[in-house]
């Protein structure tokens, strides 16, 4: 089953912050919208984790 994205979201990064997400696009062969999923799952994890940390 194909998952629909419904929302979009725009950023705005410098030149040199595009540069480098080209770079690692090629380099991990995957496309910029999958790249960015990713970096998100994976921030939003971390600041979860952190936040259980600190109420322990």
């Amino acid at each position: 089953m194909k998952n629909n994205k419904k929302k979009s979201i725009t950023i705005r990064i410098t030149e040199n912050q595009y540069k480098r997400l080209i770079d690692t696009v090629i380099e991990e062969e995957i496309n910029k919208s999958q790249f960015i999923r990713e970096s998100i799952k994976y921030q939003i994890s971390k600041i979860k984790r952190k936040n259980r940390t600190n109420l322990s």
